[in-house]
């Protein structure tokens, strides 16, 4: 929820990463490792860092958003500290990257990656975990 307006952004891309490179002068980002499903050897899984990269617009003002992580029943697996955002303008696309630490996933199975403007869903990529047997 913005706190200078009451409207929501619109998410134009959301993507999850292992790392991402920020080119300051050319004002690009480079996803490092894109994912959306992740075979691993062992549960709990123990992710030391995920990298959330949004392209958002159409808001004014500033937004407090978060990203926060559910499984399959609902249930939070981990949220982000949250970013106050700025827009000048609503034609203006603001890139936001979350780097969040020490990510537990204590199960196989989808995960749901939430981008959250106060407590509304602005944007949602699906995480996949799967057991991988070697």
């Amino acid at each position: 929820m913005s706190l200078d307006d009451p409207s929501l952004p619109i998410a134009l891309a959301m993507v999850m990463g292992h790392d991402f490179i920020y080119r300051r002068d050319e004002d690009e980002v480079e996803m490092v490792g894109p994912f959306q499903r992740l075979a691993v050897r062992h549960f709990p899984y123990e992710m030391a860092c995920i990298n959330i990269y949004l392209e958002l617009t159409d808001a004014q003002g500033y937004v407090e958003g978060k990203i926060r992580c559910l499984n399959s029943d609902g249930s939070p697996v981990f949220e982000s500290d949250s970013h106050r955002i700025r827009f000048d303008d609503p034609m203006q696309v603001v890139k936001v990257m979350f780097r969040i630490q020490d990510c537990r996933f204590p199960r196989p199975g989808m995960y749901h990656v939430r981008f959250l403007c106060g407590d509304q869903v602005v944007t949602e990529r699906r995480l996949e975990l799967l057991k991988r047997e070697r």
